[in-house]
């Protein structure tokens, strides 16, 4: 899932990187008026606000740890951030939090494994001192890239729990 503002041509266009062609579908999944939204970075550019292997942020979250970055917008909007979990030394999973939740649900916004770059678009509200969280599950250490996308204002969006992670409505195992 990606966020963008709409250009004046009324369009929204996807930058491929040099290293490869590749297919293309999209999807609209819905549009958000422009009055509620705060962009990450001038123009509408994600805002990279965590590469913990390159130190941005932190140091690589380990078992149980938090990566808490600041992001665009007022405390109480909703921070959709693409989290994109790398060189994980085992199985685990995480989620992305207000920095004002204390202890979060037990749920993912994404899972990983050695060797799998698995990035997922996570929305939380953003805490009173302005930042969202990444929280790291138990099992294992990994890096981290966070890259902010946009907030919506909070009376745009009704979340599915209150400290904004997923609400597991379904688990067979």
């Amino acid at each position: 899932m990606a966020a963008a503002p709409i250009g004046a041509d009324g369009k929204v266009c996807f930058v491929n990187s040099e290293h490869t062609s590749v297919d293309l579908v999209a999807d609209h999944l819905g549009t958000v008026a422009a009055d509620k939204v705060t962009l990450a970075a001038a123009g509408g550019a994600p805002k990279r606000v965590a590469d913990t292997r390159e130190g941005l942020g932190g140091a690589a979250p380990g078992p149980n740890a938090r990566v808490c970055v600041g992001v665009a917008g007022p405390a109480g909007g909703a921070a959709l951030v693409n989290l994109t979990p790398v060189a994980a030394a085992g199985l685990g999973n995480g989620q992305l939090v207000s920095s004002d939740v204390a202890q979060p649900p037990v749920a993912s916004n994404v899972n990983f494994g050695p060797g799998t770059i698995d990035p997922n678009v996570a929305v939380a509200p953003i805490g009173a001192d302005g930042k969202v969280c990444y929280v790291n599950s138990e099992h294992t250490t990994v890096q981290l890239i966070a890259d902010h996308l946009i907030t919506l204002a909070g009376d745009a969006v009704t979340l599915a729990t209150p400290s904004g992670a997923p609400d597991r409505r379904v688990d067979t195992r």
